[in-house]
């Protein structure tokens, strides 16, 4: 292979799963016995300044200490040996059939672009879609989001917003409205905290029937109110501020002075919008084939992993990075090999993992063996609920956590 016209990967998206693809694409590149490290460039274009730990936003909007740790910064997360770079950027538009991608620079520690700048464009061989999902902010930063002073801002006022209610209603019964009633209820214990869903049991929409009876009962316990099966007449895709009485299909009358919602998650295709043809039939997520690559013929060299594609894995930030992992190793191989080396799909867990803290103490968690193993607060909160992985998140980036004192 040529070393002067390196294989170019391009990765758009710097979360969970694009990080962990640009990560383990990278690493996979030092054979043990050969160091050819620059026979394939790695590219990898994120808008956000920052990596945000998605896994802790719920714990921030209560508790100000965790602030620090949800912004973890890019500087060390790729080598800096030159076959991986960062380019901090919004992309505008992918041309399919020219293997080109435009974008627009953005300010940043290494360079000097100005958002005025003339757009740039960039080609690639194989062009990996990370564009993840949007989520009612600040669960997850507005697109519009790409420094951490204005995503800090506002998780801040919403941290102020749910101080100063008496009474929260969580619209939805998924991992997320679980996981921050039980963070409103430990960490504000005198507030009336109600969970509303429409569906009869708790995290109905994933494969863990045997979590669904000791979470309800775990956040019962701790005197969250459960309203479940009533669904509400009017549909809300952003948080609500103000005391208001929501009134479900059923009658069904519930008043907060908070509405919190927490579901709706909206797959980001927009890269793929103009190609309704690699859309799913809902039109709400790109089709891919089980080993992630775009099913239709004419996108050959194009891979979606996380929140974006259909594939049936569960759509979770754990399961993005086992995909990312898994592709950037199976990818490389594939180029190495002459493109003689099939692209090996990912398979999805007959039973999933998910652990879901109830505050910072507890919470419940299933293994993925044996049908679904049920563990309790030590094990939830040893692996996930103390600081919401936190410490391995930074250390996967390699960061320095020093200050988060």
């Amino acid at each position: 292979m040529n070393h002067q016209n390196p294989t170019h990967i391009v990765v758009i998206g710097g979360g969970p799963a694009g990080l962990a693809f640009a990560q383990a694409a990278a690493q996979a590149q030092e054979l043990p016995c050969q160091r050819r490290k620059h026979q394939i460039k790695i590219t990898l274009i994120e808008k956000n300044e920052f990596f945000f730990n998605t896994y802790g936003s719920l714990r921030a909007l209560v508790d100000a200490s965790y602030l620090p740790k949800l912004f973890i910064p890019y500087d060390n997360a790729l080598p800096k040996d030159g076959a991986a770079e960062i380019k901090h950027a919004i992309v505008n538009h992918v041309d399919y059939s020219a293997n080109t991608i435009t974008f627009t620079p953005l300010p940043s520690k290494e360079n000097s672009y100005t958002i005025n700048e003339d757009d740039q464009s960039i080609r690639y061989d194989y062009l990996i879609i990370a564009t993840g999902s949007s989520y009612p902010t600040p669960i997850k930063p507005a697109i519009a989001v790409e420094t951490r002073e204005e995503a800090t801002q506002s998780i801040i006022e919403m941290a102020d917003k749910i101080k100063a209610a008496e009474s929260i209603l969580v619209i939805g019964g998924g991992a997320v409205g679980c996981e921050m009633a039980g963070e409103l209820k430990t960490h504000h214990p005198q507030k009336n905290v109600m969970l509303l869903d429409s569906h009869s049991e708790l995290v109905s929409t994933q494969q863990v029937p045997n979590i669904r009876a000791p979470l309800k009962k775990a956040l019962e316990k701790i005197g969250v109110k459960l309203h479940l099966g009533q669904k509400l007449s009017e549909r809300y895709d952003s948080h609500q501020f103000g005391t208001k009485t929501l009134i479900t299909e059923d009658g069904l009358g519930v008043t907060s002075d908070v509405q919190l919602v927490c579901a709706g998650m909206k797959p980001n295709i927009s890269l793929m919008a103009e190609h309704p043809e690699c859309l799913d039939i809902n039109r709400k997520s790109i089709k891919v084939k089980s080993n992630m690559q775009v099913d239709n013929s004419a996108f050959d060299t194009v891979f979606v992993i996380g929140d974006c594609s259909n594939h049936p894995t569960p759509k979770m930030g754990y399961w993005g990075q086992q995909q990312g992992n898994h592709l950037g190793k199976s990818l490389v191989a594939h180029i190495r090999s002459g493109k003689k080396k099939a692209i090996e799909p990912f398979k999805t867990p007959s039973t999933e993992a998910l652990l879901i803290p109830i505050g910072p103490e507890g919470g419940v968690s299933q293994l993925p063996m044996f049908g679904g193993i049920i563990m309790g607060d030590y094990f939830t909160r040893t692996m996930k609920a103390k600081d919401l992985m936190a410490t391995m998140t930074w250390g996967n980036l390699n960061a320095s956590t020093s200050n988060w004192k």
